[in-house]
């Protein structure tokens, strides 16, 4: 959705949102990845 309308809009508003949608979207994948590590790093039943 974000990188859609960012190279389909005229608006500026629009793409200003669009791009906050797109930055907000990469943040949350970047959470997620250290959220799996920090899962995997914590794990109780992990051979050491």
């Amino acid at each position: 959705m974000g990188i859609t309308g960012y190279f389909k809009t005229t608006s500026g508003i629009l793409s200003e949102i669009s791009y906050g949608l797109l930055a907000l979207g990469i943040g949350y994948i970047g959470i997620l990845k250290v959220a799996i590590e920090m899962f995997e790093n914590h794990r109780l039943d992990k051979q050491q």
